[in-house]
């Protein structure tokens, strides 16, 4: 049976190590769709990759279910999350010129 206690470290090994790779991979999954839907197929050797095109972000510090929603805004890419897994958590402001990943990693 789990205590309080180990459901306190399961959750924030979830929110710290788990969530962080789940919105990514579903960042990451949604660019390549979106890619493969709208764009011819790149040239070789180049990189389209969504995530590793650097952009300008001007993220706010905000709850971060709200960061998040902004971030996509900016970013131009589909983010999914639970409600719950980003409910009473604050983001930081993110601000500079960034891939996503950079910009998802500042704000987590």
């Amino acid at each position: 049976m789990m205590n309080l206690k180990t459901l306190s470290v399961r959750s924030n090994v979830f929110l710290t190590k788990l969530l962080p790779i789940y919105i990514f991979t579903a960042l990451s999954l949604s660019a390549s769709t979106s890619l493969a839907q709208q764009s011819p197929p790149p040239a070789a050797g180049s990189n389209t990759s969504a995530s590793t095109e650097l952009r300008r972000y001007n993220i706010p510090a905000q709850p971060l279910s709200e960061a998040l929603i902004e971030f996509g805004k900016q970013s131009g890419l589909q983010v999914t999350t639970g409600s719950v897994l980003v409910e009473g958590k604050q983001a930081p402001s993110v601000s500079g010129t960034l891939s996503a990943e950079q910009a998802l990693n500042q704000l987590l």
